[in-house]
């Protein structure tokens, strides 16, 4: 049987806003009026679902579900890991708890190791499921992320700003992730994530 990891898990759970503010943004880009204030809160979503979708790492506590084809040990593959609040699998219509397990962090990626699991013989595809909070935690009513992870959405979104057409004629063509915030980046990237 091939291991699957499903994560269920919606990028835009996060609130850009909840991330980094409407005023501060404008305050980092320097806009002084309200007239593009719908695009600059739309373009703090795209940042922070940017770095969420490079990393692997959510911005904002959220809650979300792994689904497993079994019980195998393996690296989840978002995080940073909060809590994990059950683990279950489903043989037949009913769930059944499975409480003999543990967690280590290897580096940003959270791994999970089974004791003595069931053997599952099932006709559901995906029957282990793991439901677990992810996330920065709330600090002050905000997120905090770690500072290189914020900046890295203050330079995104500045990117975003300044540069709003596909093809730039007479300049240079950058990377996709520019280099210097790539680098702010890696350092938190969860590299099992899928």
């Amino acid at each position: 049987m091939r291991k699957k990891v499903v994560a269920d898990i919606d990028v835009n759970a996060v609130t850009g806003t909840d991330v980094l503010s409407l005023a501060d943004a404008k305050t980092w880009l320097r806009v002084t009026n309200d007239s593009e204030d719908a695009l600059i809160t739309s373009l703090i979503q795209v940042a922070v679902n940017a770095v969420q979708k490079f990393t692997g790492q959510y911005l904002d506590e959220i809650s979300c579900t792994y689904r497993m084809s079994a019980f195998f040990d393996t690296y989840l593959p978002a995080g940073p890991l909060r809590s994990i609040s059950a683990v279950q699998y489903t043989p037949d219509s009913t769930p059944i708890n499975f409480d003999d397990y543990y967690i280590e962090i290897h580096g940003n990626s959270p791994f999970i190791h089974f004791d003595s699991p069931p053997a599952i013989d099932t006709e559901n595809v995906l029957p282990v499921t793991i439901t677990a909070a992810i996330g920065y935690p709330q600090v002050s009513g905000s997120a905090a992320p770690p500072a290189e992870l914020l900046h890295a959405v203050r330079l995104l979104l500045s990117h975003y700003y300044d540069i709003r057409e596909n093809v730039i004629v007479g300049t240079t063509v950058s990377a996709p992730i520019p280099m210097g915030i790539q680098s702010l980046m890696s350092p938190y990237r969860n590299l099992y994530f899928v």
